[in-house]
């Protein structure tokens, strides 16, 4: 069996095809890690996301203002604002992109730019402040506000005997008590509203946890509403994990991030070379019509089929590893520091808590949800190569069944079609029920989806392995 299997893989690297698709995901990955390396930041964050042109708009305010007067009351308003706005794009103009000045400018200025003429001295120091780079100075004023707000919300439950309002004012009251929170933890760990990754980390805490709120309040969650009360759950206990251990664990631009989802972002690439191996490792035997000189070799049927086919998986095995390694060598090139090191943290929702993995322990749990897919393409090609003898129909008909499970998926997502859960291809990509997640398609689960492709699996194997003893290659 095992020189079968040697004689096998001296074939397959011998053909041109495999190594065209081995450079091309070369490329791609050295293209990935380049774009990422150029467009990223040192926090990880996308450098053209806000693309805004503040001088066009500074030009076009500009010229609006000329249509008003000043002086006519009924344009005094409409002219103030316009006015106020082209302040504070001269304002922002200053500062670069990712600086709270640049960011905050029209939460903390408009009034004050708006009003200043009615308070001349609360303008000259709020600009001051902002000036001198006093985000304390800001934060500790919303803090005051926030406060205020928050002794009013409870002066005004006193006074209520409504249950639906007093429902409102403890939602509100809740929000209040998040923003204070987070920004006491700005102050106290010196966390400006600059862009970084602990910025980032408390809006978003603020965000899931809002999202949280309102998930549990409502009385019934339809499918969609279950998985995005799933997704806020998980971003608000990752944000609070960043917030507590003040690690970037998520930060885009590291060989770290790459590998998480290494196996998804190159499946093209490993289901084409599959494909190709599966397709062409017995349809050259029989086109050549040297099946007829490997059949007359002391070996059965069954064995030579299942060196073939064992052969096939080894391609799929080395193809990853393949994958991987040019990504740790690429990546190590790219960015300074690779973040190995760095724990992933997953929320995994069937056990309600954290976990934490090393990235090759993550890889691999990722790995393993999507290997049942990539295996069942590799034997659904190999049974048709079998079938059919034929390179292109191979590959054509592999090629349709990949391209086609995400409109099959959208089709039985999007019409509720029962009898769709039947299908391989609505079942075989197990990923989607990682870490205890809700798949949109309500009627799979993991344990319905596993025995679908193990049968799924069994039934393709044996047709393969019945087809080959019967095969009549007198005439080949």
């Amino acid at each position: 069996m095992i020189k079968l299997i040697k004689i096998e893989l001296f074939k397959i690297f011998h053909k041109k095809s495999i190594y065209i698709i081995l450079s091309i995901s070369l490329i791609f990955c050295f293209l990935n890690n380049y774009l990422y390396w150029k467009d990223y930041d040192d926090n990880g964050f996308y450098k053209y996301e806000d693309n805004t042109n503040l001088n066009k708009q500074k030009e076009s305010i500009k010229k609006e203002l000329t249509q008003y007067d000043y002086h006519n009351s009924s344009d005094l308003s409409t002219y103030i604002n316009l006015k106020t706005k082209y302040e504070l794009i001269e304002i922002k103009l200053k500062y670069p992109k990712n600086s709270w000045q640049y960011r905050k400018a029209d939460e903390y200025l408009y009034n004050t730019i708006y009003n200043k003429e009615k308070n001349i001295t609360n303008y000259r120091e709020t600009i001051k402040e902002y000036n001198n780079n006093n985000w304390k100075y800001f934060l500790n004023k919303e803090k005051e506000l926030k406060e205020e707000e928050l002794n009013n919300i409870t002066k005004e439950k006193n006074n209520i005997q409504d249950k639906s309002i007093i429902k409102e004012l403890n939602t509100k009251k809740e929000s209040l008590n998040t923003d204070l929170y987070l920004i006491k933890y700005r102050l106290k760990n010196n966390i400006s509203e600059d862009k970084t990754y602990l910025d980032n980390a408390i809006n978003k805490y603020r965000e899931y946890k809002n999202s949280i709120k309102y998930y549990q309040e409502k009385d019934h969650l339809t499918r969609k509403e279950l998985i995005d009360y799933q997704t806020a759950k998980e971003g608000y206990y990752i944000n609070e994990y960043i917030l507590k251990n003040k690690k970037n664990i998520n930060k885009e631009n590291t060989t770290n991030n790459q590998l998480r989802n290494i196996i998804s972002d190159y499946e093209l690439f490993i289901v084409l070379l599959i494909i190709i191996t599966s397709s062409t490792i017995i349809c050259d035997e029989f086109n050549s019509g040297t099946i007829k000189l490997l059949l007359i070799k002391p070996y059965s049927r069954v064995k030579i089929l299942l060196s073939k086919y064992l052969t096939c998986l080894i391609i799929l095995l080395l193809s990853i590893i393949f994958i991987v390694t040019i990504q740790l060598i690429i990546g190590s090139i790219f960015f300074k520091d690779n973040n190995l090191s760095l724990p992933v943290v997953a929320y995994h929702h069937g056990l309600n808590k954290l976990v934490t993995y090393s990235i090759w322990k993550y890889m691999l749990i990722n790995i393993s949800y999507k290997l049942p897919m990539l295996i069942l393409i590799l034997t659904i090609t190999f049974s048709i190569s079998v079938l059919f003898t034929q390179i292109t129909v191979s590959l054509v008909l592999s090629l349709l069944l990949y391209l086609s499970s995400t409109t099959i998926d959208y089709i039985a997502l999007k019409y509720n079609i029962k009898w769709l859960k039947y299908l391989l291809t609505t079942n075989w990509n197990l990923i989607d029920y990682s870490y205890g997640k809700l798949k949109e398609y309500s009627y799979t689960n993991f344990n319905f989806s596993l025995i679908v492709i193990t049968t799924y699996f069994i039934v393709v194997l044996i047709i393969t392995i019945i087809n080959f003893n019967k095969k009549n290659i007198k005439n080949i």
